[in-house]
C-alpha cells in the first residue's frame, strides 16, 4: 500500500500513510495509534470547529463503575446534580453485571484479563 497525496482548497497539502474520515472518538484513537507507529496520518472532519469530537463531546466525564447502589454513586454528585437526587432510583451495578455486561457489548470479544482489570478497578 502507497501513500496518498491531498491538496485542499485552503492551501493544505500533503502526503498521508493514513486517512481517516471522521472526528470522533474511535476516529481519533485510530489517527493516533497509526501516528504513534510512524504513518503521516491525515484526519478529516466535517463538523464545525465547535462541534469536534463526534458523540464523544456528549460523554462528558461519564463512565461505567460497578456500584452498590445509588448512596454510593451519590457521593460523587455535585451540587447541582444532587438537587435533583430524589428524582433518581437505583439499584447496584455489581462486577458480575459490569463483567457480563462487557462481554454482551462485546459479543464476547473482549479480552477477558483486561476486562477483569477494569471491572475490579473501576
Amino acid at each position: 500500500m502507497g501513500s496518498i497525496s491531498y491538496t485542499h482548497g485552503a492551501g493544505a497539502e500533503g502526503t498521508f500513510d493514513v486517512i481517516v474520515v471522521g472526528g470522533g472518538n474511535a476516529a481519533l484513537c485510530a489517527a493516533l495509534s497509526a501516528h504513534d507507529n510512524g504513518a503521516r496520518v491525515l484526519v478529516l472532519e466535517a463538523a464545525p470547529r465547535e462541534d469536534r469530537g463526534g458523540n464523544s463531546r456528549f460523554a462528558g466525564t461519564v463512565f461505567r463503575a460497578s456500584h452498590t447502589g445509588f448512596d454510593q454513586v451519590k457521593t460523587m454528585l455535585c451540587e447541582e446534580a444532587m438537587a435533583d437526587a430524589a428524582l433518581c432510583t437505583m439499584g447496584p451495578y455489581t462486577k458480575e453485571a459490569y463483567s457480563k455486561d462487557m462481554a454482551k457489548i462485546s459479543h464476547g470479544r473482549n479480552d477477558k484479563d483486561l476486562s477483569d482489570v477494569v471491572v475490579k478497578n473501576g
